[in-house]
């Protein structure tokens, strides 16, 4: 074995140091070349056309009528907004209906205002938003969860959230200056197309404008009846101070009658005790009208402060629901639905036209290929 690998090595060795051709190289593949003889032969090949790749026309054919039937019917029916946001100004045409207040003495209620057409010299925008949005995705509890953490992150507040692997629906309340970055948050939890969003606007101005004109009302009303109280007031003083001072005028008289009394004849005893008697009959019906201008003086009195006291709480109430409406037109209430989505309506939306059409067409193109790879035949 040996042997053998020491020849092997010899010749290898050998080689590497005469890797040349000899010198009469050229000379020699010439002279083999003119003595040897190619034969070339002629292929003929003939060629058949096949008929007409008919499967790939009716694929073709079928992907056409399918898009222009497709075309109809969305337009009659409308798809899935692929397009962003709607945004919608409404005004309203119904009035603020205010509550009716009652007196027991005077029944006397309180007008409400109809602003149908509001001046347009009033410019002020008390506008109440709603939002709405619905994303498609295929992640439902993920997107739910992300979505609640960015309402309570902004300072609003989850009302209801309800909702399985297929759909899922989230009702809430936001402030209205975190709006714009609600928005741009919620717009990147998903790709575009798969995102639609509505905001619709109300002014609350012909609300805001009958709280006002009421709250002018019942201030107006409120004055008019502490006057009234005033008056009620001073008349009865001033009956209750003629009626005291002909009282005094009486006693006088009556002390004096008596202390006469005492002293006097028959005649005069006679006069004086008539006198007396006269006196007593004007004191007792003085009393009376004291006693009944007094009742007559409290039941007006207290007539005056119900009234008062109604007006007071129905200012009160006013600016309750003032404060309520500035309240609301402060608060986006919204609402976002999620609704998982397939492979297949994705590409639908990502896509131009209906996903068959496409699948037909491409059907069409390898029907055709294979048509075209076999249309030739040799022989």
């Amino acid at each position: 074995m040996s042997k053998y690998k020491n020849i092997s090595e010899v010749f290898k060795k050998w080689g590497e140091r005469n890797q040349k051709v000899p010198e009469n190289n050229l000379s020699l593949k010439n002279e083999i070349l003119e003595k040897v003889t190619f034969v070339r032969e002629e292929i003929e090949i003939k060629k058949e056309k096949r008929s007409l790749p008919w499967v790939s026309i009716g694929f073709a054919s079928i992907a056409i009528l399918f898009m222009l039937g497709s075309s109809i019917f969305t337009s009659e029916s409308g798809t899935f907004n692929k397009n962003n946001t709607v945004i919608e100004y409404r005004t309203p045409s119904s009035s603020f209906d205010l509550n009716d207040i009652l007196y027991e003495d005077k029944k006397q209620i309180i007008p409400t205002w109809n602003v149908d057409g509001t001046p347009i010299n009033d410019s002020r925008e008390f506008l109440k938003t709603n939002y709405n949005a619905t994303l498609l995705t295929r992640k439902i509890e993920n997107k739910k969860t992300q979505i609640e953490i960015i309402v309570r992150g902004l300072g609003g507040r989850i009302d209801s959230s309800n909702g399985n692997k297929k759909y899922s629906n989230i009702v809430f309340a936001i402030p209205v200056d975190k709006f714009e970055i609600f928005r741009m948050e919620i717009k990147n939890l998903g790709w575009e197309k798969l995102f639609s969003e509505n905001i619709s606007s109300l002014n609350l101005l012909p609300e805001k404008q009958s709280i006002e004109e009421s709250q002018k009302w019942v201030v107006n009303e409120f004055t008019t009846l502490k006057s009234e109280r005033n008056q009620i007031v001073k008349n009865h003083t001033s009956v209750i101070s003629g009626l005291s001072l002909r009282l005094r005028s009486i006693d006088q008289e009556i002390s004096i009658l008596q202390y006469e009394l005492q002293t006097a004849n028959a005649d005069r005893r006679y006069q004086i005790e008539s006198r007396l008697s006269q006196l007593s009959s004007e004191k007792n019906n003085i009393l009376n009208e004291q006693a009944n201008e007094n009742k007559n003086y409290q039941i007006k009195l207290n007539s005056i402060d119900i009234r008062i006291k109604n007006t007071q709480n129905e200012l009160k109430n006013l600016g309750l629901k003032d404060q309520k409406l500035m309240d609301n037109v402060a608060t986006i209430n919204g609402n976002i639905s999620l609704r998982w989505v397939s492979l297949w309506e994705m590409g639908e939306l990502y896509i131009p036209g209906p996903m068959v059409v496409w699948l037909l067409f491409i059907a069409a193109i390898i029907s055709y290929f294979f048509w075209h790879r076999n249309s030739y035949i040799s022989i």
